[in-house]
């Protein structure tokens, strides 16, 4: 949000780099620099593909964040559901 905004001076702010076109989720955070520093190492051409392999069209992945969301409750979750009342409470036929 920070970099939508341009809400930090630097990089992002000069250049008006506001768009997340690609991420990856680590469990660990040391996992994530190393994958970042290997990432900067790699040459413009191929961090491109990378970015065109998983997001082809350029799509702001964080397109969104930030905006009021409203939940949508499958109906089936819903505690406004109705059943049918006299399926509900027909007796259970038991053999004797």
């Amino acid at each position: 949000m920070e970099h939508k905004h341009e809400a930090l001076e630097g990089f992002t702010k000069r250049y008006h780099i506001n768009r997340l076109v690609y991420y990856e989720v680590f469990k660990y955070v040391k996992n994530a620099i190393a994958r970042e520093k290997q990432i900067k190492a790699w040459t413009r051409a191929k961090r491109l593909e990378l970015i065109k392999s998983l997001n082809p069209t350029w799509q702001d992945l964080a397109q969104g964040w930030g905006e009021k969301i409203e939940l949508q409750i499958p109906r089936h979750a819903r505690d406004d559901n109705k059943f049918n009342q006299e399926e509900m409470q027909a007796p259970v036929a038991t053999k004797s």
